[in-house]
């Protein structure tokens, strides 16, 4: 009686292995070609541009349209986020930036009932899209928690909307956090440096949108020398707006934010020490972790304020600026 039971113990277990790595392979696996992960689309929606060479950037971590319930274990309702939709659409028609840079922005989720943010937001006008995905995997066992919470399937990203022709992008990848457990680090996002060129009235300027490292100092301060070379490379030929979410507050313990903060000849959009607004959380804020920097050498400053307005449709609130381009 021994043997057999001993041979059913081993079928069972050797079964309940297969299974669990084919479920892993399935889960961690992507969705999306490669070809998608990168991409330029265009559309023909009725668009205004700037008439006085005046222009504006607002640079937003949506945070998914989840509002305060970002990362948290809860479950998910589609009106709440149908709402924070409309919220982000009222006050981008009030604004009307000429470009827009998002971070954490969904293009198929089952934590964002697979509507594609990118492509809604277009529609008011941005006609030129760069796509950037750093997050695409079958499902994601995150926030811990029972499968109702979980976030399950994820088509994420970075993405650069435009009222003007975007004409090259690339994906940068930047470092990933080291020594972190496979079963991890296969479910975690890229973190990313997405830099575009467009041109606006016959001159190219670059910007570059960034989503850096949030929970591994070390690997935030790597991430960031990648940015800087990136910036040093573009700025000293184009009008260059280096912007996104740095996960990094002057006030913190030696931050890395001062990195840039001392760049010779940059300036920051609604930012001034030592007293600054905050962006994160969004409900009561408390860090200063979204910017928008720019070379003065080719950028005038018009006018630049964080965007209260937008209220707790993210748990980030977004930055907005306004410039002139110098003349040549």
């Amino acid at each position: 009686m021994a043997k057999p039971l001993i041979k059913i113990t081993v079928v069972v277990s050797a079964t309940l292995i297969l299974s669990s790595y084919l479920v892993f392979i399935w889960a961690s696996s992507p969705s999306w070609p490669s070809v998608d992960k990168q991409a330029l689309l265009t559309h023909q929606y009725p668009a205004a541009t700037s008439t006085d060479n005046t222009y504006s950037l607002l640079t937003y971590n949506i945070g998914y349209l989840s509002g305060m319930t970002n990362n948290r274990a809860v479950i998910r309702e589609e009106n709440y986020q149908h709402e924070n939709m409309l919220i982000v659409q009222k006050h981008l028609n009030q604004l009307q930036p000429d470009i827009l840079a998002f971070q954490e922005i969904d293009y198929q989720a089952d934590r964002s009932f697979n509507v594609n943010q990118q492509n809604e937001i277009a529609k008011l006008g941005y006609n030129y899209v760069a796509q950037a995905v750093n997050w695409d995997v079958n499902y994601v066992p995150f926030p811990y928690g029972l499968p109702a919470v979980h976030f399950g399937h994820i088509v994420s990203g970075q993405s650069v909307l435009s009222k003007y022709p975007i004409i090259e992008h690339r994906r940068v990848v930047l470092e990933r956090v080291p020594a972190t457990p496979y079963y991890q680090d296969a479910f975690y996002l890229d973190r990313l440096a997405q830099v575009v060129k467009i041109v606006v009235d016959q001159r190219k300027i670059v910007v570059i949108n960034v989503h850096l490292e949030s929970y591994d100092r070390a690997t935030r301060g790597r991430q960031l020398q990648q940015v800087l070379k990136l910036y040093e490379r573009y700025s000293t030929t184009y009008p260059t707006l280096l912007v996104g979410d740095f996960n990094s507050d002057p006030a913190y313990a030696d931050p890395f934010i001062n990195l840039v903060l001392d760049i010779p000849g940059i300036g920051t959009a609604a930012f001034s020490k030592p007293n600054y607004e905050n962006t994160f959380n969004s409900k009561e804020p408390f860090e200063r972790l979204d910017y928008i920097f720019y070379n003065r050498a080719f950028i005038h400053p018009l006018g630049s304020r964080v965007a209260t307005e937008f209220g707790t449709a993210s748990d980030h609130l977004p930055v907005f600026f306004r410039f002139k381009l110098k003349q040549l």
